[in-house]
């Protein structure tokens, strides 16, 4: 790991420890910060990924919509692309049911594909899909993501401070500045620390040549490095919010018509708003 790395990851530490109000140590590792989080951590980061995403709806653990080529699944609504589909967007399946497995299994036929070659969905499309929802297969999926929310939710901030850390890499040093700076100030507040977890999930983390419209992002860093200079602890997450705004409004141009993004637009906002409140 490198001093930045570091850095980005001992950032993360503290920002998780202000949910926790625990004290931080920068000799200990940003594993050992994790495993001190307290369950109760976990468990209101989940709840409140689980309203941002499936209105705390089990029925919508397991979600398809008529606009996404893809399903979503889970508190988060992990991407898991079937076979044959190429979005502008990043699978994260896959990569979770990895993670909580090694903690509580799944159903049997799931980690009969998990084992396979190709981990794809059974459903080859939406209309198969749908027609499933009231199968057993489909009820034991609903039933392991609702018993692993919180795993779930482990799993979403381990990805976010590693990809953090990653991604900060490729930032030439004026935009380091920039980006350590927000993160900084972001990271004093609850309020703060939520928006980051919950934004890399809803949007990515940003940075991805796969998400772009007409070569400009709409994650997390895209959203940092946008923000104006000079926030304040007090500032910091309405300027995150305006920002983010902005470039959801810019996706939402930059798409192709037929696309239709801008019916997206008010609930992104109404998520976005929510960051002002959350306690």
């Amino acid at each position: 790991m490198t001093v930045r790395q570091g850095l980005i990851q001992r950032l993360l530490v503290v920002g998780l420890s202000v949910l926790a109000w625990l004290p931080v140590q920068a000799s200990v590792s940003l594993s050992d910060q994790m495993r001190s989080l307290s369950d109760a951590d976990y468990q209101w980061v989940a709840q409140k990924l689980f309203q941002n995403e499936a209105n705390q709806n089990p029925a919508y653990l397991t979600f398809w919509s008529a606009k996404e080529p893809f399903p979503s699944l889970g508190i988060g609504h992990f991407i898991w692309m079937p076979k044959g589909v190429d979005a502008p967007f990043v699978e994260t399946f896959p990569e979770m049911v990895a993670f909580v497995s090694a903690h509580q299994s799944p159903p049997t036929w799931l980690q009969a594909l998990q084992n396979s070659s190709q981990f794809k969905p059974p459903w080859p499309n939406r209309s198969h899909f749908q027609q499933a929802q009231d199968s057993i297969e489909m009820q034991q999926l609903r039933d392991w993501l609702f018993n692993t929310a919180d795993w779930q939710a482990r799993f979403i901030v381990q990805r976010l401070s590693q990809q953090f850390a990653e991604k900060s890499q490729h930032l030439i040093q004026q935009q380091r500045s920039i980006f350590e700076n927000h993160l900084r100030v972001l990271l004093q507040s609850k309020k703060g620390v939520f928006a980051l977890i919950d934004y890399s999930n809803f949007k990515g983390i940003g940075l991805n040549s796969k998400e772009t419209y007409q070569g400009e992002g709409w994650g997390l860093i895209n959203v940092l490095l946008a923000m104006p200079d000079a926030v304040t602890a007090e500032t910091a997450v309405p300027e995150f919010v305006s920002t983010a705004k902005q470039l959801l409004q810019n996706r939402v141009e930059n798409a192709k018509p037929d696309k239709n993004e801008a019916h997206w637009l008010p609930g992104w906002h109404r998520r976005l708003e929510g960051y002002l409140s959350n306690e």
